[in-house]
């Protein structure tokens, strides 16, 4: 690619607390709690990042926080999260349970229910990196697109995160690229929870319809890539630039399915 003109830059996001942009959308969260709402505390469900990320920071920030998981979570994130002084609660290994044992908890307790993924403040907060990509360009750089990595269909991060490039610069080409094989979790959670009905109408269709329209507007195309080709990513990564990210991984492996080749072709 170098050799066609064709630089490609990584919003490195390691420095992050335990590796994830979920940081900047957990601070962001907290930041925002009213103070009684800081004083009784946060509710999450998490098998792992998100739990670890949320008991670091609500222990920086003096917030209470209760984490609900399924019963084959690791111990060693368990033990993590309540050397942080975090309440762990490991119940049930269907995800849909787990979800709902936490909501009865929040609703008897008064605890803040915090969704790790789909949270409007948790969407805010992580969207900061793309106002960061603009303000980190060396002089003189340009983008011409920019690659939003996911493991989830109708994700609002890559969304919100494309709104705010939208806004920056509305010539720049979105891509969002997603997983083949989708977060279960997430997943399962949604359809359990948009499942009403209301006036005829499914919720859990709408809310997936509403953001097929949306993503319509925000990505110029939307990439699927295999498990297999996002690993060979990966290697490429470890060995010709030294660092394991797994969603740097998976924009690359936008670029390996060929799907891009006529915007790189636009570079030559």
């Amino acid at each position: 690619l170098r050799k066609i003109g064709v630089h490609v830059y990584f919003k490195k996001e390691l420095d992050q607390h335990m590796n994830s942009i979920q940081a900047r959308g957990v601070i962001y969260t907290l930041l925002q709690l009213t103070d009684e709402q800081k004083h009784n505390g946060v509710i999450a469900i998490s098998t792992g990042y998100f739990a670890q990320t949320l008991c670091y920071f609500g222990q920086k920030f003096g917030i209470p926080v209760t984490v609900v998981m399924p019963k084959s979570t690791a111990q060693e994130i368990i033990d993590k999260c309540q050397y942080l002084g975090t309440i762990v609660i490991a119940q049930d290994d269907n995800i849909v349970e787990v979800h709902n044992i936490a909501l009865k908890i929040a609703r008897t307790r008064n605890l803040y229910y915090l969704d790790g993924n789909d949270h409007p403040n948790m969407i805010i907060g992580q969207a900061t990196l793309g106002l960061e990509i603009f303000e980190q360009l060396d002089s003189g750089k340009t983008i011409d697109t920019v690659i939003l990595p996911t493991t989830i269909d109708a994700c609002g991060v890559t969304a919100t995160i494309a709104m705010a490039i939208r806004k920056w610069n509305s010539n720049i080409k979105i891509i969002e690229v997603q997983t083949t094989v989708q977060d279960l979790l997430i997943n399962n959670v949604r359809q359990k929870c948009y499942k009403i009905t209301v006036p005829g109408q499914n919720i859990y269709v709408g809310y997936n319809n509403l953001l097929k329209d949306i993503r319509l507007y925000l990505f110029d195309r939307i990439v699927l890539v295999s498990e297999t080709l996002i690993q060979k990513a990966a290697n490429f990564l470890l060995i010709k630039e030294n660092f394991n990210d797994y969603y740097a991984a998976i924009a690359l492996a936008g670029i390996l399915t060929g799907n891009l080749n006529d915007l790189i072709k636009e570079k030559r």
